[in-house]
């Protein structure tokens, strides 16, 4: 946002109108995007409550990298005119704890502020007992995702190879954390003639099928 006060910006624009004043960063941040948000939001309620006469709700909550939490809501549903359309309702920071309470609360709250209500008739979650039991106060019609639920249950299969898959990741992390030993990688590979030399992979709790690329590269990279 700082880049309309920068003197190098400022130039540019007085070059092309010097008549025209950027506005400042104070004013894009306070007024510009609320007021483009507030217009956009408004239009997209009016579009909601006119064409959706029942919509499928997702939603997710979860911790950003440097621990700030969010919550993130979203409708699916058909128009009369059978067009599939989905509506970000709220993505919005969540400084509370992930209750099944406190998410119940919030998404009726977002619910009711949409003029939705009533017209849920499905809502999918991941299987978290908090955001089932969110769903659950609510009332409402639950199905777990299926992508969720596989994850779960190959991760749960996985652990026959526990030992095997931690010794990988730790190799993956020696390279990961050091700079010179993935540089010696690279250079090997080109000696060996490899025409894309490749870095190894680390795989994530939440994909499975992240496991499998870690395991399909490391034997590759052998």
């Amino acid at each position: 946002m700082s880049i309309v006060e920068d003197k190098g910006f400022l130039n540019y624009t007085h070059s092309l109108n010097p008549s025209y004043t950027p506005p400042s960063q104070k004013t894009i941040i306070g007024s510009l995007i609320p007021a483009a948000y507030s217009a956009c939001k408004q239009k997209l309620m009016a579009e909601v409550q006119r064409e959706a006469l029942s919509v499928c709700l997702t939603t997710d909550s979860w911790t950003c990298s440097v621990n700030d939490s969010y919550v993130a809501i979203t409708i699916h549903y058909t128009t009369l005119d059978l067009e599939f359309k989905s509506v970000l309702l709220d993505c919005a920071h969540y400084g509370q704890k992930h209750s099944g309470e406190l998410l119940s609360r919030h998404l009726k709250n977002t619910i009711e502020l949409w003029g939705l209500t009533g017209k849920v008739m499905l809502a999918i979650t991941d299987n978290a007992k908090n955001i089932v039991n969110a769903i659950n106060l609510l009332g409402l019609r639950h199905f777990g995702c299926y992508a969720h639920t596989i994850n779960l249950v190959v991760e749960d299969v996985l652990k026959i190879v526990k030992e095997h898959l931690d010794k990988i990741k730790n190799v993956e992390t020696y390279f990961k954390r050091s700079a010179s030993a993935t540089e010696k990688l690279l250079k090997y590979q080109t000696q060996q003639q490899v025409s894309t030399p490749k870095k190894l992979k680390q795989s994530v709790p939440t994909r499975w099928n992240s496991t499998y690329f870690m395991l399909q590269r490391f034997f590759e990279l052998e």
